[in-house]
């Protein structure tokens, strides 16, 4: 993180230590909701899964980006 910051890859306004307790409560809170619900996922939304935890690193990191 510290070192994407300084390169200039990740946004340099992200608090590292808010951000990687937000991430762990995001990873683990989408991994927990897929797994817990996935045959209510695939079976009454037809979602797969996967698509779920592609889209969620998705938003982690579009959230990191510098606009740039």
């Amino acid at each position: 993180m510290r070192q994407g910051i300084a390169e200039g890859t990740i946004r340099g306004s992200i608090d590292v230590n808010v951000f990687l307790v937000l991430l762990y409560a995001h990873v683990y809170g989408v991994m927990h909701t897929i797994y817990s619900k996935q045959d209510i996922y695939e079976d009454v939304f037809g979602l797969d899964p996967a698509i779920i935890e592609r889209s969620a690193l998705e938003v982690i990191e579009s959230y990191l980006r510098t606009g740039n």
